[in-house]
């Protein structure tokens, strides 16, 4: 606005000072040269518009205030460098002395007159209406930027208190005010700026526990919320739980083995995710002191090929259930538990080696080792397991996991549960050695003899299961008919690859004693079955199977250097049996054949022999 504003005025006043130049010369017939009023009087006013407009830029130009901005320049110009003029005038004719200052009078009065008529045509359309928002303010300048009720902010002054009143009645109605100036130049707009809203602080509500009930009872929540398990101090096992739960260590593991314990939750409900159990802190149960003996420790003697006997863990502390963490090593312990599983392994590079597991809690939950996501890198090394669901369990762990010269007794099935072995999903690139194991149950109670499958490998491949002494067992079937288990499955679900069953020897199990049921690539090897069903009074089937009874491929498989004698209950053989669902099995041919019905097997002997790649 102000650009155009300075453009017209500066034009006008050349205008005017050229036209009367020309008018003046035609009428008296001066000369340029004598022409000296006219020529002051053009300078003067062009000269000072532009003055005025270059050393305030902000403020604009009005008619109140023009000629008092060009007086005072007048006059030092006429005085400083027109005096010689003025001598020579006044030497001129009438006529030239009465025409000149007439007309330079004229043309200061045009460079008075044409800026107004400038301001005039250019405040015209400058208002725009915008719906105005509720409570705000503006401040508008009546040339002092002086406060107003309001929050507009100027961006210019309004050249007078009548203007900024008007601009005020204009804010009163939008978000946008205009100075509509009565005898200003200008039009000047206010632009609404919004009040800093400050958020309130909320302060949470202070966190209270209430007591939901005490444990192995069921509860139902109205939302979720967190939940603690415990015995009222110390050690809390928390997890957050949505609806129906079982107050117990089944769900929570066992934060204080012995002691009496309730469930907690929060005062609130809560956002975050129902979680899996998880005890804050871990809980390593420390081992029950005793006295020190005089006599040296205890140090646990090579059984036949390494595997130990109970009594070799006599005189070793007994502790409650154990939460391993990263790193650790549990050694020399007798660890038992009245519920859950003794040994919760969750973490990488745990090694658990001379110590005897069991009894752990009744029913499925009573594993030796319970084996859970995150771990890998396990090592379980010359322990005794016996009365316990499983001895080890692992669901979502990671290879590799190392299983070697342990004995596994007194398995509570049934399936579940009820293996020495039993890996789900485990997965890696590394593989598993299940290596130099005793798996015996010959002539214990019926109680302690429904094994499911003694080594269960299920949507699970890189494992090698080689040298293991396994003798008896075997589930007696759902409602006590249909038996089912067997000595060592493969391919169990989604079977994988790389899985190796060599040199085991396998004495009157029930079912099955090596079974394929699915995986690519399964090799079965050099071992040695022995099932007598007439004699046994075990449910006997076959020695070997190869058949498709899970999903995903199953091909590609090895059964070679076998030897078998197997005799169902009613007196037939039944030694290796394939259904072709599988593809072509490799048989090992005349290099590496299987002999089967191989009537010099000694169950006896052959079970007791450690085989030397154990001793």
């Amino acid at each position: 606005m102000m650009t155009l504003y300075a453009l017209a005025s500066i034009a006008a006043s050349a205008a005017g000072w050229a036209v009367a130049l020309a008018s003046f010369a035609v009428i008296s017939g001066m000369s340029l040269r004598e022409s000296r009023w006219l020529t002051l009087a053009g300078w003067m006013c062009t000269g000072a518009a532009g003055v005025m407009l270059g050393l305030d830029p902000t403020h604009y130009i009005t008619l109140a205030n023009w000629p008092m901005a060009i007086m005072p320049i007048s006059l030092a110009m006429v005085v400083w460098g027109h005096l010689p003029a003025i001598r020579e005038h006044s030497q001129q004719p009438a006529r030239h002395r009465v025409a000149g200052p007439i007309v330079a009078a004229a043309l200061l009065a045009g460079c008075m007159v044409v800026p107004a008529l400038a301001q005039t045509v250019t405040t015209k359309g400058t208002y725009t209406a915008v719906p105005a928002p509720p409570a705000w303010e503006y401040r508008a300048g009546a040339g002092t930027g002086a406060l107003l009720a309001g929050p507009f902010e100027t961006l210019d002054l309004c050249n007078d208190a009548a203007e900024a009143a008007a601009a005020k009645a204009d804010a009163a109605k939008d978000t946008k005010a205009t100075c509509r100036p009565a005898g200003g130049n200008v039009a000047i707009t206010f632009v609404a700026k919004p009040p800093v809203v400050v958020p309130p602080v909320v302060v949470p509500p202070a966190v209270t526990w209430v007591v939901v009930g005490p444990e192995k009872a069921n509860y139902t929540l109205a939302g979720r919320y967190k939940v603690r398990f415990g015995t009222g101090t110390g050690v809390w096992a928390v997890r957050v739980i949505e609806g129906s739960f079982s107050c117990g260590t089944t769900l929570f593991g066992d934060p204080a083995p012995g002691a009496a314990k309730r469930c907690e939750r929060e005062s609130a409900t809560t956002s975050e995710a129902v979680t899996a159990p998880s005890v804050e802190p871990p809980v390593v149960v420390p081992p029950v002191v005793v006295p020190p003996v005089v006599t040296p420790p205890v140090v646990v003697p090579p059984a036949a090929g390494g595997v130990p006997k109970r009594e070799d863990f006599a005189s070793y502390p007994l502790v409650g259930q154990i939460t391993a963490t990263a790193g650790q090593v549990i050694e020399r312990v007798r660890i038992t538990t009245t519920s859950g599983p003794c040994v919760i392994v969750a973490a990488p590079n745990v090694t658990i080696r001379d110590a005897l597991i069991g009894p752990c809690g009744p029913g499925e939950a009573g594993k030796g080792i319970d084996g859970r996501s995150g771990l890998s890198n396990l090592v379980v090394q010359r322990t005794y397991f016996e009365d316990v669901s499983s001895a080890l369990y692992v669901n979502g762990g990671q290879h590799p996991i190392t299983f070697d010269r342990n004995a596994c007794t007194k398995i509570r099935g049934p399936m579940p549960r009820g293996q020495c072995v039993q890996f789900n999903n485990v997965k890696g690139a590394a593989s598993s050695k299940i290596t130099c194991n005793v798996a015996d149950v010959q002539g214990q109670p019926n109680a302690y003899r429904n094994v499911e499958d003694w080594f269960n490998f299920y949507s699970t491949g890189q494992v090698e299961v080689a040298y293991n002494r396994i003798r008896g067992g075997g589930y007696q079937g759902y409602n006590g008919n249909n038996p089912s288990g067997t000595a060592i499955l493969f391919g169990d679900a989604q079977g994988g690859t790389g899985l190796w069953a060599h040199d085991n020897v396998i004495v009157n199990v029930t079912n099955v004693g090596i079974g394929v049921a699915g995986s690519v690539g399964a090799r079965v090897e050099n071992n040695r079955i022995y099932m007598n069903g007439p004699a046994s009074g075990n449910f006997t089937n076959i020695g070997i199977y190869v058949a498709t009874y899970s999903q995903g491929a199953c091909s590609g498989h090895r059964v070679a250097g076998n030897r078998a004698w197997v005799r169902k209950n009613d007196g037939s053989p039944n030694h290796y049996w394939t259904s072709g669902s599988c593809g072509p099995v490799d048989t090992g041919g005349t290099a590496n054949p299987n002999v089967w019905d191989d009537a010099s097997l000694d169950p006896v002997a052959m079970f007791n022999t450690v085989p030397t790649q154990c001793q």
